[in-house]
């Protein structure tokens, strides 16, 4: 793959939802899911500061019945990470927020296992 495919591609992975489409022009659907989880990787790291401030906002918003997946495409991040912030800002410690991980019906808020 050329450098301006490359980066035509990164440019072009804005969501999830683009996986699909850019799948549907004949590129390889697991490249596409890797460049976005690096891309996403990436945006978290540089932003990280910025995107924990944000977790109070993400509470009241999953508070309010929005998702933790619709909260976590409004910040561009993994809906696991949004939902450790999440869950971080309501006193769930890491321990407990795992075993919400391994098992979402524990928890018994079906916005989790959406």
């Amino acid at each position: 793959m050329e450098r301006k495919e490359y980066e035509r591609l990164c440019e072009s992975l804005r969501g999830p939802d683009d996986i699909e489409r850019l799948s549907e022009e004949g590129y390889n659907k697991g490249l596409l899911v890797e460049l976005y989880g690096l891309k996403t990787n990436r945006h978290i790291q540089e932003h990280k500061e910025e995107i924990k401030s944000k977790a109070p906002d993400m509470h009241r918003a999953c508070e309010s019945g929005r998702s933790i997946v619709d909260i976590a495409r409004d910040y561009s991040i993994f809906p696991t990470y949004a939902a450790r912030l999440i869950f971080e800002v309501a006193g769930v410690s890491e321990k407990e927020f795992k075993r919400y991980k391994k098992d979402p019906d524990s928890h018994g808020d079906p916005r989790v296992a959406e």
